[in-house]
């Protein structure tokens, strides 16, 4: 029997957000935005409300300044002044005193993104006539701020401290809202991109919501990221030991006397056929097994854990030897609580 294909697009926007939140560290930041908890509201019109929310936020603090750099024409002098302007002004029978000075402003970079992408969204056909209406209001409080030209460089540009580190989440939403944003038709408007149909993007979210997702939820394991050795009998030379593939796992699970290595896969079938009856995917267990078989930890479990949109729980186990491997999956179309639960579920 062929099992039906799990749509991933019914993962409710409100889990998306959660995803998104345990995925950037940002929970805490997070919670201040209520979500529905129904699938009718559309990502378009969570992320405006996400950043309206956010942006209020820090309008109510105040918004962040720094020293940035001017040169102007002024009537005396300021900081340094600019000679060779100077005497360009004057040799044209136009005499100016030029000077280069620091001035304390809130025209920086973090500002510009986020008024930028409030522009870029209010012109986001998606995003309901309440939620535009909701980011103009928020646009123009934003003033003295200039509008940028947007690219993918400017996000890694930003630098936050310990005093503004309360930027970091919207900021992190004004990114993902630049890579979904697309030019549509007609011109100076966009079309929302649901990033959920995206491979790649959704595999990449997953893994970290699930890694910072038992860091923080569960107390029994220590949670990292690490390389495991190849179990390697000594004599070969640093040449063929460079020919071998690094083995980082996705997530690793440890306490005094378990531990656990979980690879997350991001599948919309997570078997493959064959002759019209399901198998595991090879590779996915052949990965497993190896990492597993590696590690000097004694009985060392693996768990393949895929994501679905369905009631329908996968939980394949075998023991192959001596160790423990699972295939199983997590219901993401379900309320949060019970995701939460199934997850810890899980290592028990």
């Amino acid at each position: 029997m062929i099992s039906e294909k799990p749509d991933l697009t019914k993962i409710p926007v409100q889990n998306i957000y959660y995803l998104l939140s345990y995925s950037w560290d940002k929970l805490e930041e997070a919670k201040q935005t209520p979500v529905s908890q129904t699938n009718k509201e559309n990502l378009s019109t969570l992320f405006a409300k996400v950043l309206i929310n956010g942006a209020s936020r820090i309008l109510k603090r105040g918004l962040d300044s720094d020293y940035i750099q001017k040169e102007e024409m002024v009537s005396r002098i300021r900081g340094q002044i600019c000679f060779t302007e100077s005497f360009n002004r004057t040799f044209m029978r136009k005499p100016a005193l030029i000077c280069q000075f620091d001035e304390f402003d809130n025209n920086i970079l973090h500002n510009q993104i986020i008024k930028t992408t409030i522009r870029r969204m209010i012109r986001c056909s998606e995003v309901d006539r309440e939620a535009a209406n909701d980011l103009r209001k928020i646009y123009r409080r934003f003033d003295g701020v200039d509008e940028i030209d947007m690219n993918k460089r400017l996000f890694g540009r930003v630098c936050l401290n310990r005093n503004n580190s309360y930027y970091a989440f919207l900021i992190n939403v004004c990114e993902l809202i630049y890579d979904c944003l697309l030019p549509s038709e007609e011109a100076g408007r966009f079309i929302f991109n649901d990033f959920r149909r995206d491979h790649q993007a959704m595999a990449r979210l997953f893994e970290g919501f699930v890694r910072n997702f038992y860091a923080k939820e569960q107390t029994s394991f220590k949670v990292a990221s690490e390389f495991v050795d190849w179990d390697l009998s000594g004599f070969e030379s640093s040449k063929d030991k460079a020919m071998l593939p690094d083995m980082r796992t996705d997530i690793s699970l440890t306490s005094s006397g378990r531990k656990i290595i979980m690879d997350t896969k991001f599948y919309t079938r997570m078997f493959q056929n064959y002759y019209e009856i399901e198998k595991a995917r090879s590779k996915n267990l052949y990965q497993i097994f190896a990492y597993i078989m590696n590690d000097p930890f004694e009985n060392c479990e693996g768990i393949l854990l895929y994501p679905s949109a369905s009631e329908n729980k996968v939980n394949h186990q075998w023991i192959i030897k001596g160790r423990r491997i699972s295939l199983q999956t997590v219901n993401l179309n379900q309320n949060w609580a019970d995701i939460h639960n199934e997850l810890i579920d899980i290592l028990n």
